[in-house]
């Protein structure tokens, strides 16, 4: 359902070729922080999902969901 783009350790030419797989496999980029404390150098938000992916990551969970709201 996602691919995490959006990563410190992906370098542009790693974040390219995850978008092409992301589109390929119609998938949603997401970011993340990795963060888990201050022993990491990642800080918190650091790399964060748009809010646009955010919100077609929901719509597409929604659409699964067995109990509907």
């Amino acid at each position: 359902m996602c691919n995490e783009v959006f990563h410190r350790d992906h370098a542009p030419e790693q974040q390219e070729l995850l978008l092409n797989i992301t589109k390929e496999f119609n998938l949603v980029a997401t970011g993340s922080s990795d963060y888990h404390g201050e022993a990491k150098l990642n800080t918190l938000a650091e790399f964060t999902t748009s809010k646009e992916n955010w919100e077609e990551l929901e719509s597409r969970a929604n659409q699964r969901r067995v109990v509907r709201k």
